[in-house]
């Protein structure tokens, strides 16, 4: 499946996160930097998303997912290590109209998250389609070590660009 390319905005809108762990918390992070308003579901949480919480930057639902979950929400992301209850997550959003990532499985949900390098204002995104988000993790990098070290007619660009909008 190949998905349309768009950014989404999601300042002021609310995003629910469902699990806990690392790569929930990595998406937390994301809705934060772009102003979205984030509430966690999950019985447990780490300690990154626990400092988010302690500091009132997200809401908590401090249990296991329950249907009806997403029904107020824009935007949902399934992050948990259960399969089973990622795509029953997915399927109820998309029954209520949310747009739904499902991080564990790209052909899954309405949307999928490519990885992303930044510089300033220019963002490059990388994406397999949700099949192989590893390689997409892998040429970003290198794509940022690239122009980072200043090599390629990329960087030349890049670092024009930038320069241009001082």
């Amino acid at each position: 499946m190949r998905f349309y390319l768009a950014g989404l905005r999601v300042k002021e809108r609310l995003c629910v996160v469902i699990g806990g762990g690392r790569v929930a918390a990595r998406k937390v992070r994301g809705l934060l930097e772009r102003g979205a308003r984030v509430r966690v579901v999950s019985p447990a949480l780490s300690e990154p998303l626990a400092a988010e919480v302690a500091e009132g930057r997200v809401e908590h639902i401090a249990r296991r997912y329950l249907s009806g979950d997403v029904r107020e929400a824009w935007l949902a992301v399934a992050a948990t290590d259960d399969a089973a209850l990622n795509a029953r997550i997915a399927e109820e959003a998309e029954a209520q109209r949310v747009w739904t990532n499902v991080v564990s499985d790209g052909q899954q949900g309405s949307f999928i998250v490519p990885a992303v390098v930044r510089w300033g204002r220019v963002e490059v995104a990388v994406t397999t389609s949700g099949s192989e988000p590893a390689f997409a993790k892998a040429l970003r990098d290198a794509l940022a070590r690239d122009v980072a070290a200043g090599q390629g007619e990329f960087a030349q660009l890049l670092r024009q660009h930038l320069a241009d909008e001082r």
